[in-house]
């Protein structure tokens, strides 16, 4: 995000006439969640209901339900704090540095590399044990991805997951 778009986003929170619209996408995404959620239950209730379908897609079903309402439960979270900003409930010394976690690299975590080419560097993976370099560090976007895993994102997951912290935690160590 460039320096113009981040005060024009930091104008838009202080304006606590936005804070209706806030409050509103609150209220959407609430009823969005509540509602993949008894999605989830109604899923679960019938998995035993239904003797014709298998087991996996079942499984599958209720997965997908799962990570849905997890991605609606993190706008949720998002707008949340939008809202609250906007009312002043949170100033500018409570919010967290995240743009500079972002930029610490990702190899600072890791220990020495395995293989190298101009744009990523592949480690052992610190998630599993492994004999094969298989965590590869995109250096230019600062991200990284287990082939072994197969899961991936950037530094603050990464931290998150090796150490298993908290948002807010991981954000602090690597802002320190």
């Amino acid at each position: 995000m460039d320096k113009e778009h981040r005060q024009f986003v930091s104008d838009i929170l202080k304006d606590k006439r936005h804070s209706r619209v806030f409050a509103a996408k609150v209220r959407e995404l609430d009823d969005l969640y509540c509602e993949d959620k008894q999605n989830i239950s109604e899923v679960c209730t019938r998995k035993f209901d239904r003797l014709d379908v298998p087991e996996w897609y079942h499984n599958f079903i209720i997965d997908f339900f799962k990570k849905v309402a997890g991605e609606t439960q993190k706008k949720l979270n998002k707008f949340r704090f939008y809202h609250s900003f906007c009312l002043g409930k949170v100033d500018d010394r409570n919010t967290l540095d995240i743009e500079n976690a972002k930029s610490v690299p990702i190899g600072t975590l890791l220990g020495e590399p395995h293989g190298k080419t101009a744009r990523r560097q592949f480690f052992l993976c610190p998630l599993h044990d492994e004999s094969t370099a298989s965590f590869c560090w995109y250096k230019k976007q600062n991200k990284w991805w287990c082939f072994g895993c197969g899961i991936g994102g950037d530094v603050i997951d990464l931290y998150q997951k090796l150490y298993d912290v908290e948002f807010k935690e991981a954000i602090k160590y690597l802002t320190t």
